[in-house]
């Protein structure tokens, strides 16, 4: 049976918390809300895999984190995203600490490089590391007359101590997050 499967940072309930309280301004956006459980920083998508396959992303992602130690992440502003582009989503922004860009490319390439992982292919965007508060239809977006330039400056820190593989079950509420495993950064 196959498995989808992330590489996550999962963050603390209290900052889930204060991002979920930025419903109130765009309380009329016909939106998909995150789930608080499922509010995370995605590091790398892996897709399906195999039992097999999951288990060697397990161990590639144990001895990338002995590497790494634990840091700070700190959350800058809460804004319709992506940048650049007709809004989809309300994203908050993360900082992007060294720590943050080098496990994430490590664990991609490490990823790539090991045989049997089930990741065959690199993301081709530059990695933009955020959270995904809600998802919206764009067209719906153009059509109620929103503002694109709403942004809410904020500075929301917390630590970095783990890296979870985490599963995405597909469902027709949304997807569910569960994580398999978790490897402490040391």
């Amino acid at each position: 049976m196959k498995r989808r499967i992330f590489l996550a940072i999962n963050i603390p309930d209290d900052i889930k918390q204060k991002l979920l309280e930025f419903r109130k301004y765009w309380q009329d956006l016909p939106a998909r809300w995150t789930k608080p459980e499922n509010i995370h920083i995605t590091l790398v998508f892996i897709g399906y895999v195999l039992e097999d396959e999951l288990e060697n992303i397990k161990k590639v992602t144990s001895q990338v984190c002995t590497k790494h130690k634990p840091f700070s992440i700190s959350l800058s502003r809460v804004f319709l995203g992506p940048p650049g582009a007709t809004p989809r989503m309300v994203w908050a922004e993360i900082e992007k600490p060294r720590e943050l860009l080098g496990l994430q490319s490590n664990l991609e390439n490490t990823l790539y490089e090991a045989s049997n992982t089930g990741y065959r292919e690199k993301e081709k965007r530059p990695y933009n590391p955020h959270m995904t508060l809600c998802r919206f239809d764009p067209q719906e977006f153009r059509r109620g007359g929103f503002n694109k330039s709403d942004s809410f400056d904020i500075n929301y820190t917390f630590h970095a101590n783990s890296v979870e593989v985490m599963e995405s079950t597909l469902k027709r509420t949304g997807a569910e997050y569960s994580v398999v495993e978790s490897f402490k950064l040391r």
